[in-house]
């Protein structure tokens, strides 16, 4: 039996109103009598060991030398121990969903990824080279390999120009402007500044007749397509009737665990 009485028409602990009143917390002894402990109003305890038998106090936490805890000399630490690791029937330890990060799992494979291998690289694979009014760069390889993302910077001093994507599959000889987007067909700007390249998405399926495809009509749209295709290849014509450009191609991969 626990007894937890608090003095009539007062308020209780756990209410706004502060508690200024005694409240005593015990049970009964062998010859039922009330004992136990009072927690008065100014944090001091007074122990009730029969009746008509009261001793003052305060409750101290003390280690096991004796010495009291939760001081700037004696802070005091907390230790857990035992595991969460959970077991299969063979006793064997497995990693729960709950035990990853957000990342760590595939609904789609129904696995679990232990680690997050998502990082971005830049490789230049043109370099200040000189395209002749009229004519082009050649097919400049973009090196795909298992990357989710690639987009091209352009950085080109006269204009206009235009940049096609060779190599799809389901036209290996054809170069389609539709590869990119934005798509840079007679593009009418000029980009010398490295900090403010020409950008276009490498896309994976480039929209055109045979695929059944409209060109993308946002960046949005775009996305379905995004995911490269090994031995796609970038190949730029200089437009310009009389000068000869200067043209340097960056290429920015994204690999997105």
């Amino acid at each position: 039996m626990v007894l937890i009485s608090i003095a009539e028409g007062k308020n209780p602990v756990g209410t706004t109103a502060a508690n200024t009143n005694p409240i005593t917390i015990g049970g009964v002894d062998g010859d039922n009598k009330i004992v136990g402990l009072v927690l008065n109003s100014d944090g001091s305890i007074t122990a009730k060991l029969a009746a008509g038998t009261e001793i003052a106090g305060k409750f101290i936490p003390v280690d096991a030398d004796g010495d009291e805890k939760f001081t700037a000399a004696n802070p005091a630490s907390v230790q857990l121990t035992g595991s969460i690791v959970t077991q299969d029937d063979e006793g064997n330890d497995v990693l729960r969903i709950a035990d990853v990060a957000p990342w760590g799992y595939d609904p789609v494979t129904q696995s679990i990824i232990t680690k997050n291998n998502a990082f971005s690289k830049l490789d230049i694979i043109a370099n200040a080279i000189s395209i002749l009014p009229g004519n082009n760069s050649g097919l400049l390889d973009l090196g795909i390999t298992t990357e989710t993302e690639i987009w091209i910077e352009v950085l080109i001093d006269k204009q206009p120009w235009t940049a096609r994507i060779y190599g799809y599959p389901h036209a290996p000889e054809n170069g389609l402007t539709t590869g990119l987007y934005p798509k840079r067909s007679s593009y009418t700007t000029a980009h010398t500044s490295v900090e403010l390249p020409c950008r276009s998405m490498v896309l994976g399926i480039a929209a055109s007749v045979s695929t059944g495809l409209i060109d993308p009509a946002s960046l949005a749209d775009a996305q379905y397509f995004k995911t490269p295709v090994p031995g796609l290849k970038l190949h730029i014509t200089n437009l310009h009737a009389t000068d000869t450009a200067t043209l340097t191609v960056r290429v920015l991969r994204f690999w997105k665990g």
